[in-house]
């Protein structure tokens, strides 16, 4: 913790007076372990840090530039939001507010994420336990049988649906939705980006009918 802060809440508040929600995720952030390292450099006015986006495997680098008084005049981020606001900016900023001191010169940390958590499949969590419902293995003819009198009863005995032979997957996606575009190249790289948006999520009437036509019957 800094002694004397040189990067004040107060222009942090400043640079964020538009959006001033993004403060408050970059303290979630923070707190959450996102933030994965911190570099300061006194001479050149530039701190740097490095965010790990939220329930993504995506690091996200930002760059923040100050003048001689320590006003925020430039930042950039390599997230989609980047060239305006971020709440990866929102957690540099911090982290350096509460860490960066009058007599720093050039530093830097390394954080560990404090998250535990690991990522488990369905067979790790709910094993398997040793289980017969007949007395010996069924043959696939008696399996058949079974499904076939199921059917009788014309659907009404229940997950009788997850006995239905499977059908051909013809699943397509009609509407391409926002993420997808957030982290297309193209996006990436192009110089107006809010009517490169609009022209992606444009929509015809006979897409509408084609999705009406594909969701009858969804809840």
């Amino acid at each position: 913790m800094a002694e004397k802060h040189v990067i004040k809440i107060s222009a942090i508040i400043s640079f964020f007076k538009d959006d001033e929600k993004l403060i408050a995720r970059g303290e979630i952030a923070l707190e959450s372990g996102h933030l994965n390292s911190n570099t300061f450099d006194a001479d050149l006015s530039i701190l740097r840090g490095s965010v790990h986006a939220s329930m993504r495997d995506r690091q996200y680098s930002v760059e923040v530039s100050f003048n001689s008084n320590w006003n925020i005049v430039e930042t950039t981020c390599t997230c989609p939001r980047g060239q305006l606001r971020c709440h990866h900016m929102a957690a540099v900023m911090l982290f350096g507010h509460y860490n960066v001191s009058v007599t720093d010169k050039a530093c830097s940390w390394n954080l560990k994420n404090n998250s535990k958590s690991t990522v488990q499949n369905i067979s790790e969590l709910y094993p398997l336990k040793p289980h017969t419902s007949t007395p010996r293995n069924l043959t696939e003819d008696e399996i058949n049988l079974f499904k076939t009198k199921l059917k009788l009863f014309n659907g009404t005995v229940g997950f009788s649906w997850l006995l239905a032979e499977e059908g051909e997957n013809k699943r397509t996606k009609l509407v391409i939705d926002v993420e997808t575009i957030l982290f297309n190249n193209n996006y990436l790289q192009s110089n107006d980006k809010r009517s490169f948006m609009q022209h992606q999520l444009q929509v015809t009437d006979d897409l509408i009918l084609k999705v009406v036509e594909a969701t009858v019957g969804q809840i």
